[in-house]
């Protein structure tokens, strides 16, 4: 096989390869273990080579290799390479995982089309007041916004919003079942549900506020970025102590401290994106409120997600001191 094949290509192989192999739910083991949507490596290899996708058994075993190592598919039972024997194996990507919803040339609907067309101007207040949403979009939209302390609508906000809150996300069609569901999308959920799907786990996480949790949106990330300022500033007041001048006091323009807080906080966000865990993790990702309907269920938005195994991540909730 030529060693310079394009990923474009091997895709496309492994999109061919998709149609000639049976895919389906297998068990095997004692005692009998369920696998669920596989293909066997022998059988793969005989149908390239039939179909004159390969034109022998090495060169099937070189392009199936290619595959897997392109993350094109998956060893199932245990780590190996692709092998000529009844081992199995799983596309990934298999179904949807959740996307952004698009208009009808293709563009993604950003927050950002509820954000005034304005043009910066020397004087500019960089903490104006919310802007009324646009006549085409539901009142419930600054609602949500006031909610979820993303005001003002900024370039900064609406760039968080899209990444880890999206106007319009729709969710996968959930799986007949999944090794692991993990309820809330801050750090216990987000590191769960991609660990469980980067060993080739069906993993879905669901949240009904905003991807990130405390850490990105009002904990972690906006506190130290505050904190910086803060010592910033009280560096200069003690500039004497330190050994450097400093004529008056310094200024706070905490409009532009809060302004290059949501700027650190939006460039970090795409990490928690809803479309990085869906598209790149392979991690289904549904952004609604779970209820559980049974011990190994749980709805979310009309659908009933079964599991195995479920993550309750919801966070906890700040408490003010008398």
């Amino acid at each position: 096989m030529d060693a310079n094949i394009t990923e474009e290509t091997l895709t496309d192989l492994s999109n061919q390869l998709k149609d000639l192999v049976e895919i389906k739910d297998r068990k095997h083991g004692f005692p009998r273990k369920l696998f669920e949507s596989c293909f066997i490596g022998a059988e793969a290899v005989d149908a390239m080579v039939s179909s004159g996708l390969a034109e022998s058994t090495k060169s099937a075993l070189d392009l199936g290799n290619a595959m897997l190592d392109a993350g094109l598919f998956t060893h199932v039972q245990k780590a190996h390479g692709f092998k000529n024997e009844y081992l199995f194996y799983r596309f990934r990507g298999d179904g949807d995982h959740g996307e952004a919803v698009t208009d009808e040339a293709g563009q993604k609907l950003s927050w950002a089309d509820l954000m005034p067309r304005v043009t910066a101007a020397t004087g500019i207040d960089l903490h104006p007041s919310l802007p009324e949403p646009d006549s085409e979009f539901a009142e419930f939209y600054k609602i949500d916004l006031e909610a979820e302390a993303v005001i003002p609508l900024d370039e900064h906000n609406t760039k968080l919003l899209d990444n880890v809150k999206p106007i319009k996300w729709k969710n996968p069609t959930a799986k007949k079942k999944y090794h692991l569901v993990a309820i809330g999308g801050g750090a216990g959920g987000l590191i769960s549900s991609a660990g469980a799907a980067g060993v080739g786990a069906k993993s879905a996480l669901i949240e009904s506020h905003m991807l990130g949790g405390d850490c990105l949106n009002v904990g972690c990330v906006p506190s130290k970025a505050l904190i910086k300022c803060a010592k910033a500033i009280a560096d200069l007041k003690k500039g004497d102590d330190l050994g450097f001048g400093f004529t008056g006091e310094p200024e706070v323009i905490f409009s532009k401290v809060m302004e290059r807080m949501r700027r650190l906080r939006a460039s970090i966000s795409p990490v928690d994106s809803a479309e990085r865990y869906a598209k790149d993790l392979g991690v289904d990702v549904f952004l609604g409120k779970g209820v559980f309907t049974g011990p190994n269920s749980i709805a979310v938005n009309g659908q009933t997600l079964n599991f195995a195994r479920a993550v309750v991540a919801t966070g906890g909730t700040a408490s003010i001191p008398p």
